[in-house]
């Protein structure tokens, strides 16, 4: 997998003039992801850097105030391995807090396997290791998109047959397992979710256009039936 990325490290900026900013990532490192990619929340930020290894990319979490070195959040990646940081591309999402109170940091690696992609929480302090919230993938499969809401993650993946992706929602700490919002559908975009975390917005192709649907994203058996079509339904023109 090539990744590309242009070399700066991570300041935190003072507001006072004339004060150098404190470095946040070691001066070792080779790359840190874009500033689109570097989450900050409250008094920590995560962010991905090659700094152990050259062209290896890692998750790291540190205070804000750089009043602490960096910890890495991953776990150990295999030859071939890295933290995923671009949002463009097959892979969207970079590396996000929950928007409670900053307590995980989720990302997606081929963490356990080479170009096996998977979903990952960990606590933004590295105080215990990261658990997987996909459940087992296809040959072939993999998770390719993820949003997090108050208590749960909506996360994109061709999970149980290769290339057909569904949307799945699991807690933000993995303490249940992960359930399909969208069985039967083979969604195109994972979109947005409402501000409370209730609902995933997605796309899926009906005869060449691409609908828009609203799901929620916990409770209950799922069922197609829970998919709300909100966009005109694709018709052949009349003569």
């Amino acid at each position: 997998m090539e990744i590309c990325a242009r070399s700066f490290l991570i300041r935190l900026l003072p507001l006072a003039a004339g004060i150098a900013g404190v470095p946040l990532a070691a001066q070792t490192a080779q790359s840190v992801t874009p500033a689109g990619s570097v989450r900050a929340l409250d008094e920590r930020v995560a962010y991905v850097s090659d700094e152990a290894v050259n062209d290896v990319f890692e998750l790291y979490g540190a205070p804000i105030d750089g009043s602490a070195a960096a910890v890495r959040l991953n776990l150990p990646l295999p030859a071939g391995g890295d933290v995923i940081f671009s949002s463009s591309g097959p892979f969207s999402g970079g590396a996000q807090f929950d928007q409670v109170a900053g307590d995980r940091v989720l990302y997606i690696a081929d963490q356990l396997a080479n170009d096996v992609f998977e979903l990952f929480s960990v606590p933004n302090f590295g105080r215990a290791p990261p658990v997987r919230l996909n459940g087992p993938l296809v040959a072939g499969g993999d998770v390719s998109a993820f949003l997090a809401g108050r208590k749960r993650v909506v996360y994109r993946a061709d999970e149980t047959i290769d290339n057909r992706y569904e949307l799945y929602s699991v807690p933000l700490d993995g303490s249940a397992p992960s359930r399909s919002l969208t069985p039967g559908l083979n969604v195109h975009k994972l979109a947005a979710l409402s501000r409370d975390g209730s609902k995933a917005v997605f796309t899926v192709f009906f005869f060449g256009k691409e609908l828009l649907y609203v799901v929620p994203t916990g409770g209950g058996q799922p069922r197609s039936s829970w998919a709300t079509r909100v966009s005109p339904r694709a018709s052949k023109p009349t003569s």
